[in-house]
């Protein structure tokens, strides 16, 4: 266990070494590299601008997940919504169905009522003047 702490400790020194302003400007094989504190501030505010993009692709990426979670959701209630539909549209069909037979059926029953008044009131008069016929003689 301390051998691996010692070993992160050693790492992060060397990194901190790398990028220490102690060292700076830093001679490899006979070549100078030198970096200025600005471009030493550019190089960091990419590194953050890097690990906030990350950070907001994982957000986008969950919200995406989100609205494809809502969108199925919603399919889901536009199907039973439009399977009610269906029922519904069926089912007045059935009633219109239903509506006209029995509208058939009261022109039927309102000309044979009709007739059958016609007939009553013929058969009153009949026996009226049979009445008064038979009074009369």
């Amino acid at each position: 266990m301390k051998r691996n702490i010692i070993l992160y400790l050693f790492s992060l020194l060397t990194v901190t070494a790398c990028f220490s302003q102690n060292t700076y400007p830093r001679i490899l094989n006979d070549s100078l590299i030198v970096i200025s504190p600005t471009q030493l501030k550019q190089t960091n505010l990419i590194f953050l601008e890097h690990n906030k993009l990350i950070l907001e692709n994982r957000e986008l990426k969950s919200q995406l997940n989100n609205y494809s979670d809502l969108v199925l959701n919603y399919q889901t209630n536009d199907s039973i919504k439009n399977t009610q539909i269906s029922l519904l549209r069926s089912n007045l069909d059935k009633y219109n169905t239903i509506i006209e037979t029995q509208n058939t059926q009261i022109k039927k029953l309102r000309s044979s009522n009709k007739l059958y008044k016609g007939i009553t009131i013929g058969s009153f008069a009949i026996s009226f003047g049979l009445l008064i016929l038979f009074i009369t003689k």
